[in-house]
């Protein structure tokens, strides 16, 4: 079946998927479209289409296609969301005459054009039949065994026999989260009953369970809208705050969570985990929602939120009750062996005790070992760990003399990474200078 036409969240994945576009983007481009005319407006929870809208759309798609490829009676879309304002209808060409993407092509460009591309396919195609596919399985015997048993296996092949809404448009999908996600499809070559065949080769495969992909600005929206947390209004916001914060950074189109994260995340579920609990989350927005309608009264909600009401203690009494915090015992963890990671003002680092006057060493025993950047957390194993403490430690070195000042140049490994500095000892504070991300600490020298 063709995907309803498009939401503010499905929208932003869609747009993350096939543009490579943020939630920000696509929520600023779709602004100028919806300011200058070209879609309706971008902010809605409801993929239900006016009619004016359903009969434009099936006009369009018997035009392009043919009648037979457009659904024997009109679509109608209803949302999934049960927290759905619908207040207004999908995001779709404006106008009760969509204007085709080759139309606006000499006045949409770039990232405008290819947006109003995608929702007026998207549209078009939701008024479209659905397509038809054949999947043939094939039972494969293999007899007799070394040990007189008979083995089977089993192959399945699917082919897509009637487009339908294919023919216009075809939606995305993130890379499964799940064992049961993962079956692709496939085509089967030619084969006829009774058919013998060759083995070329015999291979046994231990299956392990994978552990779900990192999550994408595409599939986090999809996960947020399914938890009830944020609205049309809030999601580019919320995953524009998550990596402005450095909670997380992007590695290519995955969210990948940074040291500071989890930090956070423990003083929370520690302190005041009833606030960053979802089902609470979830409510809270139910609530909010009451309020826009008129149907709650704003000073009493507040005043219940902040100091409480029944079993609800209030984030005035949470917060009060916190008690002392000990930063670092909450920036600590303990990976064993003698190892600490902790994270600081200035990033991750390794905390091990050896002899005094050890290589890397200071007076007590305390040697810090920096994590290097880009290392995510989920890769530094207990094993990555000692990697990093048995690396050759970084000496002190003069890299040459600067030609303005006359002084030395010296690189030092210091607390927080390696850097230079312009060793005048006059100087009531020295000038210095981090490495760049492409500078190695190791082959540094004075024309770098």
């Amino acid at each position: 079946r063709p995907a309803a036409p498009f939401t503010t969240s499905t929208l932003q994945q869609e747009a993350s998927r096939k543009l490579r576009l943020s939630a920000k983007q696509t929520m600023d481009v779709a602004q100028s479209l919806y300011q200058e005319g070209y879609i309706t407006y971008m902010r809605t929870d409801s993929p239900t289409l006016s009619t004016q809208a359903i009969t434009a759309a099936r006009s369009q798609a018997k035009e392009m296609f043919g009648e037979e490829y457009v659904a024997s009676a009109p679509r109608v879309y209803q949302g999934k969301n049960k927290n759905a304002q619908e207040a207004h209808e999908a995001i779709r060409p404006a106008g009760e005459i969509f204007r085709k993407p080759s139309e606006v092509a000499s006045e949409l460009h770039g990232r405008a054009f290819e947006l109003y591309d995608l929702i007026w396919k998207r549209t078009i195609a939701s008024q479209m039949q659905d397509a038809k596919v054949s999947t043939t399985t094939a039972k494969i015997a293999v007899f007799p065994l070394p040990n007189g048993d008979r083995a089977e296996f089993t192959a399945s092949g699917t082919v897509v026999t009637f487009r339908g809404f294919m023919a216009a448009y075809e939606e995305s999908q993130d890379e499964p989260r799940n064992e049961d996600e993962q079956e692709k499809e496939s085509k089967l070559p030619n084969l006829e009953i009774s058919q013998k065949l060759d083995a070329l080769d015999v291979t046994a495969k231990n299956h392990q369970t994978s552990p779900p992909p990192r999550y994408t600005e595409a599939s986090l929206v999809k996960a947020l809208e399914e938890d009830g947390i944020g609205r049309p209004s809030t999601y580019a916001a919320i995953i524009s705050n998550i990596q402005n914060k450095g909670y997380v950074i992007k590695r290519g189109q995955a969210l990948v969570p940074e040291w500071i994260a989890f930090t956070v995340i423990r003083f929370l579920e520690e302190n005041v985990s009833r606030l960053v609990d979802y089902a609470f989350t979830a409510r809270m927005e139910e609530d909010l929602d009451e309020i826009a309608n008129g149907n709650l009264d704003r000073s009493s909600w507040l005043k219940q939120f902040y100091f409480g009401a029944g079993d609800n203690p209030g984030l005035h009494s949470i917060v009060e009750n916190i008690g002392d915090i000990d930063p670092k015992a909450l920036n600590s963890m303990d990976m064993g062996d003698g190892i600490t990671l902790r994270t600081g003002k200035f990033g991750p680092y390794l905390e091990i005790y050896t002899n005094p006057g050890d290589e890397g060493a200071d007076e007590n025993g305390r040697r810090i070992i920096n994590i290097p950047e880009g290392l995510a957390p989920d890769e530094l194993t207990l094993a990555k760990a000692h990697e990093l403490i048995e690396a050759p430690v970084l000496v002190d070195r003069v890299l040459g003399v600067d030609p303005e000042s006359g002084f030395n140049i010296l690189f030092k490994d210091g607390r927080y990474g390696p850097y230079v500095l312009i060793d005048d000892p006059d100087a009531k504070k020295q000038k210095t200078a981090s490495l760049f991300k492409t500078m190695s600490a190791e082959t540094i020298d004075l024309e770098t």
